[in-house]
């Protein structure tokens, strides 16, 4: 399989993938920054999609912009940590670090790590590495576009569901649930009024079921009240 010559032209002592587990929190947020360089182009053109959308205000454009930062440094994390543990482990092992103390043999490799040339160079051993990442990126991005974009066109009918008109929205938090084509995840979207549930797959089940409760118990069990709209709702 493809696979099999990145285990062995990156094999080292089991004893020095620990370090992937003695990592402290900070040297983790750290890591961070070594993919800015493709985390941060993508979530300014989708600052400046998001500014163009009509019916959202600059402070909801931040609570878009912020949390899609949140979810795609976590998602893209989990891709490449591991990854460039081991790549720092191997360059400390080969000589390619060369600062006399860990501090600065650490601080030598996030410089590095940090340039895109260093990510190109990993195509030899991970050549599909990039381009998953960027299919992971874009998709995110775009499933965010359309839920604003859907959130801007529905505010109005999201008093329904609260029970008051939902104001401004102030905060989401992404990925409360599993995500469905393409980076699309079920979101909790907190306005001025209230919370809601975006839920971007389509939700007529939702609603005939709370009908059919209506009518099997309408003094019993409950479903939340839902917007059903074409291919996802609230």
């Amino acid at each position: 399989p493809a696979w099999q010559p990145v285990l062995v032209l990156h094999r080292v002592p089991a004893g020095l993938l620990l370090l992937s587990h003695s990592m402290a929190a900070d040297e983790v947020g750290e890591l961070d920054r070594t993919v800015q360089w493709l985390i941060g182009p993508a979530l300014d053109r989708l600052a400046d999609r998001l500014a163009g959308i009509a019916g959202l205000v600059t402070g909801e454009v931040a609570a878009f912009a912020t949390a899609t930062r949140e979810v795609l440094l976590d998602s893209v994390r989990r891709k490449v940590n591991r990854v460039l543990v081991l790549e720092l482990n191997a360059a400390r092992i080969t000589g390619r670090l060369t600062a006399p103390d860990p501090a600065g043999r650490w601080t030598e490799f996030l410089a590095t790590a940090t340039k895109p040339e260093f990510w190109h160079a990993l195509t030899e051993h991970y050549p599909t590495l990039i381009d998953r990442l960027q299919v992971v990126v874009d998709n995110r991005c775009a499933a965010i576009t359309v839920m604003a974009e859907r959130f801007a066109a529905d505010r109005a009918r999201l008093a329904d569901l609260l029970g008051a008109e939902p104001g401004e929205l102030v905060k989401i938090e992404i990925g409360a649930g599993d995500s469905h084509r393409g980076g699309h995840t079920v979101t909790l979207v907190h306005c001025a009024g209230g919370t809601v549930v975006y839920k971007p797959r389509p939700m007529e089940v939702d609603s005939r079921l709370a009908e059919l409760l209506d009518v099997l118990a309408p003094n019993g069990i409950r479903v939340p009240r839902a917007l059903v709209m074409t291919d996802y709702g609230w």
